[in-house]
Formats: structure tokens, sequence, C-alpha cells
């Protein structure tokens, strides 16, 4: 069954607004931060060499990156599948279900209180 060709104005209304919700993600995780930190909450990852801060920059450029990341995967699964919002679905869902699984496995140590 071949599938039908968007006019290029529908094409650039979905660009258009994917990339406004990829841009919105990384402004709400970014203020989702910022409150945080107005709060007094320091982002820190802690490894065996050292502890690095989370700042503002790379909350937003994760989020950013990520959003992009999985409109791309979309791009690629509508222009090849029939059914591609459930196969992204599905794996979005695997993605969120396998990065949560982490939070589990590799409790956190550290104080979680103010200082």
């Amino acid at each position: 069954m071949p599938f039908a060709t968007p006019s290029a104005d529908h094409t650039r209304q979905r660009r258009t607004h994917r990339a406004c919700l990829v841009a919105a993600a990384a402004a709400i995780t970014g203020l989702a931060w910022l409150a945080g930190h107005l709060a007094g909450v320091t982002y820190l990852v802690v490894t065996p060499v050292d502890a690095r801060p989370i700042t503002l920059g790379l909350v937003a450029a994760g989020t950013a990156a990520s959003g992009s990341a999985g409109w791309a995967v979309l791009a690629v699964l509508e222009r090849y599948t029939s059914r591609a919002r459930t196969a992204w679905t599905a794996l979005a869902l695997a993605v969120l279900t396998s990065s949560i699984v982490l939070i589990f496995v590799f409790p956190a140590d550290a104080p979680t209180g103010p200082p």
C-alpha cells in the first residue's frame, strides 16, 4: 500500500510544531531546574573521580538533544512504516522505563536534605 505524500505546507507546519515542542520541553526543564536552584537545591553528579555540577545549560541542552533524537526517530518511522506513532510510543515507553529502573538499581547515597 503506497503512502500518501504530505504537502509542503503540511510538512513545514509539522516541523515547526515539533521544533516548538522540543524548545518548550527544554524551557520547562530549565524552569524546573531554576525553581529547584532558587529553593536551594544543588544538583551534582558524583563519580569516583570528582563531583560535577548539573548546570542550567546542561539541563536545557540535554533536553533539546534527547527531544531532537526522539523527533528524528519519529521522522524515520513515519517515512518507512505505516504505524509510526504506535512504534514510536512503544519505543519511548521502553526508553522511559529503562531510565526509571536505574533509579532503583543505583539508589542515591548522598544526603538529599538542605545543608
